[in-house]
């Protein structure tokens, strides 16, 4: 057990302390379930890249593909 494994925000919350990262103003873009759950466990908006969205993670924004996220990111 480490909390540097996902869905742990371990690394996460490392690299927002050392970087000066705004988690408010940032995203984390995955295809699993383990990496909206990390999103969510670090407090930076999670999205789903994916053919359908996750079961139980409907509200989490989804996509297709990359570029539909980052058009929807730069559209924020």
């Amino acid at each position: 057990v480490c909390n540097c494994r996902k869905p742990a925000p371990g690394l996460i919350l490392k690299a927002i302390e050392e970087h000066n990262i705004d988690s408010s103003r940032s995203y984390m873009i995955g295809d699993r379930k383990s990496d909206i759950k990390i999103g969510l466990n670090s407090n930076v908006q999670p999205i789903f890249i994916g053919e359908r969205p996750i079961e139980g993670y409907e509200k989490i924004p989804s996509f297709k593909n990359l570029m539909q996220a980052a058009d929807y990111i730069l559209s924020k």
